[in-house]
């Protein structure tokens, strides 16, 4: 993951919508992603300790079963990312609006 501009590696921002596109996707599959029920069930899903909350041990089972091979640092910036710096977890509410966030973005594309 490179935030230099010309790197051929993936950027930071390329790899949160890939992954977003998936989760949307993915929660397409179990409950409507434009709506509270469905987004919920899918962090339910995702919670798979049910705590709660998404922490690094949830996105490195996730990690491994979507095979990703992202680094512990890597899925650190994804916490930060979607719940906020300093963040350890992603609680239900930083969840919800960020998808909701990338929806309405998505939305606005078409």
């Amino acid at each position: 993951i490179s935030n230099s501009p010309g790197s051929d590696a993936l950027s930071f921002e390329d790899f949160i919508n890939a992954l977003v596109g998936k989760i949307v996707k993915f929660i397409s599959y179990i409950g409507h992603p434009f709506n509270d029920t469905g987004r919920k069930a899918t962090f339910d899903l995702l919670d798979y300790g049910h705590k709660g909350e998404l922490d690094i041990e949830d996105l490195r089972y996730l990690n491994t079963q979507f095979r990703y091979g992202f680094q512990d640092e890597q899925l650190v910036e994804i916490i930060h990312a979607v719940a906020g710096y300093g963040f350890e977890t992603i609680p239900w509410d930083r969840f919800n609006r960020y998808i909701l966030r990338k929806i309405e973005k998505r939305r606005m594309l078409k």
